[in-house]
């Protein structure tokens, strides 16, 4: 028969200060701003959960010397220091332990492109739609004397969406949400202790791509100087009028080609290209003509427009100077 042996835990109690252990956590600071820039006034406050600070003698100090002192003295109003300089400011409530915060902002110059399309002619700025990928770099001064590495934290609104201090975390590359017309891209820079250096955000305002329709000349080729009015009415000059259509602001498919569909009912032509068509003979009622292009890898982007054929009577002279069909637009060219 086994005999079992009794178990004897033995529990060792270690003293330990409460006090000092819950004052050191129960006071701390808060800057606002919270990154403040170089230069900008800051309030520094003192807080605590377990201490009434209103009846401490507080004395606040920078880089250790004196500012301030005075009973419920929690907050300090101070100038944040040029970039490539740093402050600590500290302050001590009664007998409870120091608590500091060390200054050090620095600029932060956030460039943001949509990684859409546009004509190489094209002189504006490729613009964000839903679902297109857009390229944000977080620019410092290299002479900003902060020690290496640096935290970068990425926010799409309040959510954070790329956290890193490799040597390209200062590049993202993400894509437009597809529920928002608008939204806050932002950027958090931090040391290596995870103190907030800085802090840059912009407002990215999502637009609808544009399909432009142009002339297609046989001797001069695509006129891009000249675009052509949505909805307008088509002045007809040739027997056989050549019309290619280019997009703005789509993404391209990594595997497939933007798909172009044409639709032009009663009048007979040919797709010289994807892009492109050529009217072959005319009808003598009038229709319309409209052209859609869309990204099949993107459900939301795609685009559309649509003009007037006019009708054509039989024998007649293909001249209608007096209708017009071109207007100032952003999608000229410029000569």
């Amino acid at each position: 028969m086994k005999r079992s042996l009794p178990v004897v835990f033995i529990l060792i109690l270690i003293p330990v200060s409460y006090s000092s252990a819950f004052a050191f956590k129960s006071v701390s600071m808060r800057m606002d701003p919270e990154a403040p820039s170089p230069g900008e006034e800051v309030t520094i406050s003192l807080e605590s959960f377990l201490y009434n600070l209103d009846t401490q003698n507080i004395t606040w100090y920078i880089n250790s010397k004196q500012v301030k002192e005075g009973i419920g003295a929690t907050t300090l109003q101070v100038t944040a220091p040029g970039e490539g300089a740093s402050a600590e400011v500290s302050a001590q409530a009664g007998n409870l332990p120091i608590v500091s915060v060390t200054l050090h902002p620095i600029f932060i110059d956030l460039l943001w492109e949509a990684q859409t399309i546009t004509p190489p002619w094209y002189k504006g700025r490729a613009l964000p739609t839903d679902g297109s990928y857009i390229k944000a770099v977080a620019k410092l001064n290299p002479n900003n004397n902060v020690p290496k590495p640096l935290q970068f934290k990425w926010y799409k609104g309040t959510k954070l969406i790329k956290q890193s201090a490799q040597a390209d975390a200062n590049i993202l590359i993400t894509k437009a949400p597809q529920t928002y017309r608008s939204y806050i891209l932002s950027v958090d820079v931090s040391d290596a202790k995870g103190n907030l250096l800085g802090r840059a955000g912009s407002n990215i305002q999502l637009t609808n791509p544009e399909l432009i329709l142009y002339r297609n000349n046989p001797l001069l080729g695509v006129l891009y100087n000249t675009a052509l009015q949505a909805s307008s009415i088509l002045d007809i000059q040739e027997s056989e009028p050549s019309f290619t259509a280019v997009p703005f602001y789509l993404t391209l498919p990594s595997e497939e080609q933007l798909k172009y569909t044409w639709n032009i009912p009663g009048v007979k032509y040919t797709r010289d290209t994807a892009d492109t068509i050529t009217i072959v003979s005319m009808g003598e009622d009038s229709t319309n003509i409209s052209v859609e292009v869309s990204n099949p890898e993107e459900l939301f982007q795609s685009a559309q427009r649509s003009y007037s054929l006019p009708s054509i009577p039989k024998d007649a002279s293909i001249n209608n100077d007096n209708i017009d069909a071109v207007v100032d637009s952003p999608f000229n060219a410029v000569q």
